[in-house]
């Protein structure tokens, strides 16, 4: 979900109406924050991106996520108590272990801490899980 907040003042109507435009060129570019101020008046923008756990494929959301902080390459293995799914990550050899240790053995068995360890990942908690779904991109905050 977003949230766009604006704030515009200006002398005359075609001053909001120019500093309107500007905001949605801006926004239009990706920029997500502005402002801009001269004698005629002056503009702020900001635009809030906030994805709720629940506008996550709950099959990604519950499931075991790992970080490669050498490469910064994201592994999420998806919970198969809620759907099968590939296993999300760059076609490497860690991606290769990850799916030789869930083929072997239940989700629900697996200790995400042993196998973080073994393959040198880091475990993403829950509170920094995210997922644009505009995109259908998973990111860690």
């Amino acid at each position: 979900m977003k949230k766009l907040a604006i704030s515009i003042t200006g002398k005359t109507t075609l001053d909001l109406e120019n500093s309107i435009l500007e905001v949605l060129r801006l926004i239009s570019n990706g920029n997500t924050s502005g402002f801009d101020s001269n004698e005629s008046g002056q503009y702020t923008f900001e635009v809030e991106s906030r994805t709720e756990p629940s506008a996550f494929p709950e099959e990604f959301y519950k499931g075991h996520w790992y970080l490669d902080l050498e490469t910064s390459q994201l592994y999420i293995v998806p919970n198969s108590q809620y759907a099968i799914a590939e296993i999300i990550g760059a076609d490497d050899e860690k991606l290769e272990l990850l799916n030789t240790i869930y083929r072997e053995t239940p989700f629900d068995k697996i200790n995400p801490l042993l196998i973080a360890e073994k393959l040198h990942l880091e475990i993403v908690i829950d509170a920094l899980k995210r997922f644009d779904p505009d995109e259908e991109f998973y990111y860690v905050a």
